[in-house]
């Protein structure tokens, strides 16, 4: 068979290795067929030209690249994913192979070399390959999602993935012969490459610092929106009542018997109407951020469906916060927003949609339950376990980050429960050092 066929045909199976895999470590499909082609056909050509042009270990740097830049086209993600799972696919692809060329034990073949697929006895390594590789890692795709996402969530993420791509091409290295590894043209070009990879990956922390960014400001333009609406709610009650008291003081001169029957009904109409009591509980809470974030996520559960029981405590609003940690209130805000945002998304699942906050104080420790309807089998015992969810893909972390939350700070203590049909989060916050009484 022609040399440029076995290479083309090594491109392709390159291509499907990636897609197949990225598909199942990603657990969500490309964004679109359109995207797939521009992802797909660079890709082919690219690994093309490569395997032909350059030497094997521009190679394997470049094939990796090929990888990332195709998950980040087809399947729309992030840079940091991208080159993490591009540095899975290159790896489990390195140590498979290396297996296989320990076994045939020829050394007619190394390592690197295997991307001149210029005799059908390297294509067919590589073939071997890529099955092997993608077959274990759809095997272990759980425990491969998990530890991604674990990576993906830790401080110092970049700094881990610069270890990984330094680790994949040190075991590149060990396959090339000594007299290569000393040389200066060779030292010169592994240096390059390190010096790339290093600026592209420590380059992610702006990325990174967008995304949070932006995030920030969709947050903001969220509550400012929820904000709005229930501004608009209550100038349209009070445009109403406004009305309706015009009503009555024009009907005062009438007879009274009149008077009364509208006043009832009026009465009637205000008690059957759902009204959101619940923005006058809210005022009790001292931290006016925590506040407002209550606010936007109790207008979202409404929005939902929610039958909303909330209370709050008037002890609350003798707390003094003035020295109230910034520490300690991103912890509490991150704790609320998971326990709240697990509530709305059982709310979506639930037929019937009942929601309970109660907030009080006893023996100086803020008590908060949340409590809501669900329909998924929750095993209780596995919540703080990183992956596990009955909600699907891109879930099962929040808890877990919770548990870690409470582990590290002792102010904080949050203890899941079921009952019946209820599922239940008490969150305990101590009132010492920094929260005391006024």
């Amino acid at each position: 068979m022609p040399a440029f066929l076995l290479v083309l045909f090594n491109a392709i199976i390159f291509g499907i290795y990636c897609y197949v895999v990225s598909r199942t470590l990603l657990n969500k499909k490309e964004d679109s067929f359109k995207s797939l082609a521009l992802a797909l056909i660079p890709l082919l050509s690219t690994y093309y030209c490569v395997v032909c042009l350059l030497e094997s270990i521009h190679a394997t740097f470049f094939t990796s690249v090929c990888a990332c830049y195709f998950i980040r086209i087809a399947f729309k993600e992030n840079m940091f994913m991208s080159l993490l799972i591009a540095l899975v696919l290159h790896s489990f692809k390195i140590a498979i192979k290396a297996i296989v060329l320990i076994i045939i034990n020829s050394d007619k073949y190394l390592l690197v070399n295997t991307y001149k697929t210029f005799d059908i006895g390297a294509f067919n390594i590589n073939v071997v390959t890529f099955l092997i590789a993608g077959i274990l890692i759809i095997l272990f795709r759980n425990p491969l999602r998990k530890l991604l996402r674990k990576i993906s969530s830790m401080k110092r993420r970049e700094m881990i993935l610069l270890i990984f791509a330094y680790v994949c091409f040190a075991i590149t290295i060990l396959y090339q012969p000594p007299i290569k590894i000393f040389s200066l043209s060779f030292i010169s070009d592994f240096s390059i490459l390190f010096i790339v990879t290093t600026v592209a990956i420590t380059g992610m922390s702006s990325e990174k610092k967008l995304e949070s960014l932006n995030e920030y400001y969709v947050e903001m333009f969220d509550y400012s929106k929820a904000n709005d609406e229930l501004l608009n709610d209550y100038k349209m009650k009070l445009h109403e009542n406004k009305n309706k008291f015009i009503m009555i003081k024009s009907m005062l001169n009438g007879p009274k018997k009149d008077v009364k029957k509208y006043v009832d009904e009026v009465l009637k109409e205000l008690s059957a109407k759902e009204t959101n009591y619940w923005i006058t509980e809210l005022r009790k809470i001292p931290l006016l951020g925590v506040r407002n974030f209550l606010k936007f996520k109790l207008c979202m559960l409404k929005k939902l469906g929610a039958e909303i029981e909330f209370f709050v405590s008037n002890e609350l609003e003798e707390i003094d916060t003035s020295n109230f940690s910034k520490k300690d209130y991103n912890h509490l805000t991150t704790i609320l927003g998971v326990l709240l945002d697990n509530m709305i998304d059982a709310i979506k699942e639930t037929a019937e949609k009942l929601v309970s906050i109660n907030i009080y104080i006893d023996d100086d420790v803020i008590h908060c339950d949340f409590v809501n309807t669900f329909t998924s089998d929750i095993d209780i015992n596995r919540l703080k376990e990183v992956g596990y969810t009955t909600k699907g893909a891109q879930h099962g972390v929040g808890l877990p980050l919770v548990a870690k939350i409470v582990k590290s700070n002792d102010r904080y203590k949050c203890t899941p429960n079921i009952i019946d049909n209820f599922f239940s989060q008490h969150l305990e916050i101590k009132l010492f050092n920094n929260l005391q009484k006024k």
